[in-house]
């Protein structure tokens, strides 16, 4: 550091007060003289909120070079699904995103997004390791098998998927509107995946076209089913028309099965399918009111998914609870509710909503959808699987206990969204390739980055 001296040439150079313009830094003193700052490398907060364990710093900056190919590939080294992620993953990443102490959180799904669209083309989907010879079965092809599917493809391994449907996707096609997710993004990720040799075959239910020992010639099997088993709201016949549980509802409406709707509808519910219901029924012309039984604060609908249905127009009522629906010559007239108000915090947290009594009315409806939620259909799978009544019990790698089987998505987790689909597809991925090489994934763990998935 310089010590020349600050000279004043004349009287009005000087300033008003006496002070020092020159800087002591020259002279370090006390902890300056021995210590110097030191810099530690660590998993950046969004990284470290990504279920999917995407490398969100390394994209992004490579997406600032224009280095939009080299971006791609850094995500679908952990994520085969980018073009479907940057549209409809609820973006934990942005949450855990320390800029948001400042002002606001990077917008890391539309860099996803556009990182997707901008490379898609000049991307080559490519494999890390040569054939082993190994055979691996994966059972339903939503985001969970998907993910499985191409990270073990990717590692030398064969892999067929089963798909009951006839087309693959699972949640993915059968459960997210067109508005949403368009299927020809869906299509595109899929034929990547297919590019590293992943059959898939469709029309193919395990447990009934196929038997679960059939399966017993690959080396190893992926269970990823989903939830499709739809909760009983009321004992309405089969055949009554205009009742549908929301994932049937949902399905109807993908496959272009929507000549019977009407056009007032009636949704039951606060989650996300509840707003997907209702926002697809707008769009089929009918006028739309969701019923939920607590209040939007409970909700556990995305914040921005609501907003959006309010701005076009879904109406919300607060603290209703369906009693019944009102049937005439087969088909829905009414939807019959009553008030509730909230209590006491039940098992989830949330204020227990409570009836009030005399408080019974009608609404007009001829379609109503009942978003109450899904559970796994236990009947389809193996009888060896252990389970509770809301999911396959696993380890953190998707190890059912029982030998060469594996579950994860939906099926095997507590939470159940998109992203957490795909970290837990990659982890049994990971482990299936463990157990094929004769490695405990327990002991490998630290230097796998799979993201927070949580089970």
């Amino acid at each position: 550091m310089s010590r020349k001296p600050i000279v004043f040439d004349n009287l009005n150079d000087l300033p008003e007060s006496v002070i020092s313009e020159g800087t002591m830094l020259w002279n370090k003193t006390g902890s300056w003289r021995y210590m110097r700052p030191a810099y530690q490398r660590l998993t950046p907060a969004c990284n470290n909120g990504c279920p999917a364990g995407n490398n969100i710093e390394a994209f992004i900056r490579l997406a600032e070079e224009g280095q939009f190919v080299d971006a791609l590939q850094v995500i679908k080294d952990e994520n085969p699904l980018p073009g479907i992620c940057g549209r409809v993953c609820f973006h934990p990443c942005e949450t855990a995103c320390n800029r948001k102490e400042y002002d606001h959180p990077i917008a890391i799904s539309a860099i996803e997004r556009f990182i997707a669209e901008e490379a898609s083309e000049a991307y080559k989907p490519n494999a890390l390791c040569p054939s082993t010879g190994k055979k691996i079965a994966v059972v339903g092809s939503g985001p969970a098998s998907l993910s499985c599917a191409y990270h073990l493809a990717r590692m030398g391994h064969g892999v067929m998927i089963f798909e009951k449907s006839d087309k693959p996707g699972g949640i993915l096609r059968y459960g997210i509107p067109q508005y949403r997710l368009p299927k020809e993004i869906l299509d595109a990720e899929i034929e990547d995946i297919k590019a590293l040799g992943v059959s898939i075959q469709c029309n193919t239910l395990v447990g009934k076209d196929i038997s679960w020992e059939d399966l017993d010639e690959y080396d190893a099997l992926f269970i990823g089913t989903g939830c499709h088993k739809e909760r009983p709201l009321f004992d309405v016949k089969k055949g009554v028309k205009g009742f549908y549980p929301s994932l049937t509802y949902l399905t109807m409406t993908a496959r272009g099965e929507t000549r019977e709707f009407g056009k007032t509808t009636a949704v039951i519910g606060g989650g996300n399918s509840a707003i997907d219901a209702a926002r697809t029924a707008l769009r089929l012309g009918s006028s739309v009111t969701v019923f939920y039984h607590r209040t939007r604060n409970e909700m556990p609908a995305f914040e921005e998914e609501i907003r959006d249905a309010e701005k076009e127009g879904v109406e919300f009522e607060f603290l209703i609870q369906p009693v019944d629906v009102g049937i005439k010559w087969g088909k829905v007239k009414e939807l019959k509710l009553r008030k509730t108000k909230l209590g006491e915090p039940d098992e989830s947290g949330r204020r227990r909503p409570e009836p009030i009594l005399g408080s019974d009315f009608s609404f007009k409806a001829d379609t109503v959808v009942a978003a109450i939620g899904e559970t796994p259909d236990f009947d389809i799978l193996p009888e060896t699987l252990k389970h509770d009544p809301w999911k396959v019990l696993t380890d953190d790698f998707g190890a059912t206990g029982q030998e060469k089987v594996f579950a994860g998505g939906d099926l095997a987790c507590d939470e159940h969204n998109i992203a957490q689909a795909i970290g837990s597809g990659k982890a049994g991925a990971c482990a299936i390739d463990a157990f094929l090489s004769g490695n405990d994934i327990n002991e490998m763990s630290e230097d796998i980055c799979i993201g927070n998935t949580q089970r």
